[in-house]
């Protein structure tokens, strides 16, 4: 797959009005149990080619996301200024 960064960024810019979003809950997850997250889609460049960098999550027995590959990423920390904040600290 082409990674195309301006065209991403071109996407980005005119999907809405810049205010957060949030995506549909699974059905097991009630609203009043949802918490702030955010997570980041780092483009690489490695020797002129784009790269989309994954990460691999750690096992843990209880974590129904461990060892899945996803996006750098995580839940809000009281201390994060905004999800942008979130995002880069994760």
């Amino acid at each position: 797959m082409i990674i195309d960064p301006e065209r991403i960024k071109d996407q980005l810019r005119n999907s809405g009005t810049g205010s957060q979003r949030t995506c549909p809950p699974r059905p097991d997850i009630h609203p009043e149990q949802t918490v702030p997250a955010a997570v980041l889609m780092p483009l690489i460049l490695d020797q002129d080619t784009w790269k989309l960098l994954f990460i691999k999550r750690t096992y843990h027995i209880y974590d129904r996301h461990s060892g899945q590959i996803a996006f750098p990423g995580g839940r809000a920390d009281p201390s994060d200024l905004s999800l942008k904040a979130t995002a880069l600290r994760e």
